[in-house]
């Protein structure tokens, strides 16, 4: 498994994985019938978010170099910075999105930022297996936390702490 930047040739990938109803269940940003033009512009956002501070990856299998899913890091002060992930269908539950998210962690650390923290919709267990194998502690439910597709959702937050 590799992180490299989101490229234009990463767009037919994407939307293919987008449009997995398991991604479209337990993310709150991607929205249902997701396109090409939606990939095109998501790919083009994660460039501009690097001048803001926060940085996307492509999650991509070593050996084939196939887009495998994404991970990002969004910086919310300077010492705190919430991450986010996703996997395609293909790739579940073969390590990827744990791998990531440790390299992730590291490097956020590296930058100096203290709390990592994850959000996570309440039912979503594999990410919640993903989280604590990666370290992370669950902190407890937020109510009415998050937004996805209009309706306004709970969500657990966990962390990691670097003392």
């Amino acid at each position: 498994m590799t992180l490299r930047e989101l490229t234009a040739a990463d767009v037919a990938a994407v939307t293919v994985a987008c449009r997995d109803p398991e991604i479209v269940r337990w993310t709150t940003e991607i929205p249902e019938n997701y396109t090409e033009e939606d990939a095109r512009q998501w790919i083009e956002s994660t460039l501009a978010g690097w001048k803001r501070g926060n940085a996307e990856f492509a999650i991509t299998d070593r050996a084939t170099d196939s887009f495998a899913g994404a991970i990002g890091l969004f910086a919310r002060t300077d010492w705190m910075a919430e991450i986010g992930y996703w996997i395609a269908a293909p790739f579940r539950g073969c390590g990827f999105a744990t791998r990531a998210l440790g390299l992730v962690v590291e490097w956020g650390h590296s930058l100096g930022f203290v709390r990592l923290q994850l959000t996570i919709l309440p039912g979503n267990d594999p990410s919640a297996r993903v989280a604590t194998k990666a370290g992370f502690v669950e902190e407890g439910v937020l109510r009415a936390y998050a937004k996805q597709r209009g309706e306004i959702r709970d969500v657990s937050m966990w962390s990691r702490v670097q003392k």
